[in-house]
Formats: structure tokens, C-alpha cells, sequence
């Protein structure tokens, strides 16, 4: 894998420890799940909502705005 392609792929950097992260890790970049409970202050979901999530993206970098959220220049920020 060339050194610019490795920001691309952020599964693959993490195992091989280009980005160090404590292994074993669970990899992935999205995922889904059913609320079962919430802390105090938290109002946006409630239990029983059904939610989604994926990785960060800022949504104004060039690589965002060219529709490559998941190249996002801020996204080790």
C-alpha cells in the first residue's frame, strides 16, 4: 500500500499500526442499534429509537465537499 493511500483507508492503518491504536480492536466504520438507555442530559435519542451511526466528517473540506466524506482532511483531528 503506497504511504497516500493509507489515509484512505482507516480499517487497514489502524491494523497495521500506522495510526496507533490499542489492539485487539473492533474495526469498522459504520453501525447500527436499537437505544436501550440513555444518561442524564442526553436528548437527542430516547430508548427504543432506532439509530445509525458512521464516522466523523466535517463537511467543508475539499475532500468532503467532492463527496469523499470518508477521506475528510479533519478526520484524526
Amino acid at each position: 500500500m503506497l504511504a497516500n493511500e493509507r489515509e484512505f483507508v482507516t480499517d487497514l492503518i489502524v491494523r497495521d499500526q500506522y495510526y496507533p491504536v490499542p489492539l485487539p480492536a473492533v474495526l469498522g466504520h459504520e453501525g447500527s442499534g436499537i437505544v436501550e438507555s440513555v444518561g442524564n442530559g442526553v436528548s437527542s435519542v430516547q430508548p427504543g429509537d432506532h439509530v445509525v451511526l458512521s464516522f466523523a466528517s466535517c463537511g467543508a473540506c475539499t475532500s468532503c465537499r467532492t463527496g469523499r466524506p470518508y477521506a475528510c482532511e479533519t478526520f484524526y483531528e
